[in-house]
């Protein structure tokens, strides 16, 4: 931001706000299972997550599950404080 409003002269017009980083998945979900777990370990946890259906959830801190009401490819958008993603070697 300081580069682009220094440097470049430009102009940004969002208030000031952060734009956080955010960790961005895609997963496949098949008809026959609607649901999606992010599997998480440990603490350290604090974040938003964005389902890619127009859900948000705030404020996440272990194993958030969430269900699509129909199969698709969706985007998923973690955002805040998320150390680590979590699947224990399995087939997930």
């Amino acid at each position: 931001r300081n580069t682009l409003t220094g440097t470049y002269n430009w102009t940004i017009t969002d208030g000031d706000e952060d734009c956080p980083d955010a960790f961005i998945t895609t997963w496949q979900v098949p008809a026959e299972d609607l649901e999606i777990t992010i599997p998480t370990t440990g603490s350290g946890y604090d974040y938003t997550i964005v389902w890619g259906d127009g859900t948000m959830e705030y404020n996440q801190s272990s194993n958030p599950t969430h269900a699509y009401n129909q199969a698709g490819e969706y985007t998923i958008k973690i955002i805040g404080a998320f150390p680590r993603i979590y699947f224990n070697n399995s087939t997930s």
